[in-house]
């Protein structure tokens, strides 16, 4: 973000109800308010467009969800939204 100058935009977090991801979320938040990030995190367990809409209503740079989405609670990871709320690309996620 440093790079591409968007920090002060800022990140939106958001979770699902599945075990520890309000947990994860409160990490992700530590760590970028802890780099400087100015973060929102949603107040409760939302589905993932709630965080996407929030980021394209935000402006914010980017948005991540911690969720399962799809797949078995097991496999709890994250998922990465763009600016505008679009989801993250190939190029993107290789990155």
């Amino acid at each position: 973000m440093a790079l591409e100058g968007s920090t002060d935009r800022g990140v939106v977090i958001g979770y699902d109800r599945r075990f520890l991801s309000d947990t994860a979320a409160w990490w992700a938040v530590e760590v970028l308010v802890g780099n400087g990030v100015p973060t929102t995190v949603l107040d409760r367990p939302a589905p993932t467009p709630t965080t996407m809409w929030t980021v394209r209503d935000t402006g914010a740079a980017y948005g991540m969800v911690v969720t399962a989405s799809h797949n078995p609670a097991l496999y709890n990871g994250i998922k990465v939204v763009l600016p505008g709320g679009r989801d993250a690309d190939l190029a993107t996620t290789d990155a």
